[in-house]
């Protein structure tokens, strides 16, 4: 991504890098089918547009008033079945290909002497 943002904006790639650091972080990771904000934070990433769009639809949300103990026990119950989800598909993924490409091996015992 960083180089197709300096080949079409030349020296002025820098002014590009915060557009792709939250690309980065909202796109899926083909693995485990999570972004990394999501994995992170518990929630979807809620990018300027998708704001702009639920405040001119009306559906913007915003937050009630919660405790901030209230707002932290469930941010972690979210976190943690986020990350109970991506380690298990990461896991099995990963097992699957393995296994499909693994073959047994055999290694002759040698005594020295």
């Amino acid at each position: 991504m960083l180089h197709f943002a300096m080949r079409e904006h030349g020296r002025a790639w820098d002014k590009a890098v915060p557009f792709l650091l939250w690309a980065i972080q909202e796109v899926p990771n083909s693995t485990t089918d999570l972004s990394p904000f999501m994995l992170q934070y518990g929630i979807a990433a809620k990018g300027v547009l998708s704001v702009v769009k639920d405040t001119w639809t009306g559906q913007r949300n915003l937050p009630s008033s919660k405790t901030v103990r209230q707002y932290m026990d469930e941010l972690a119950k979210h976190i943690t079945s986020a990350n109970q989800y991506a380690g298990r598909t990461f896991k099995e993924q990963y097992a699957k290909y393995h296994n499909e490409h693994a073959s047994n091996k055999s290694f002759p015992v040698v005594v020295s002497q």
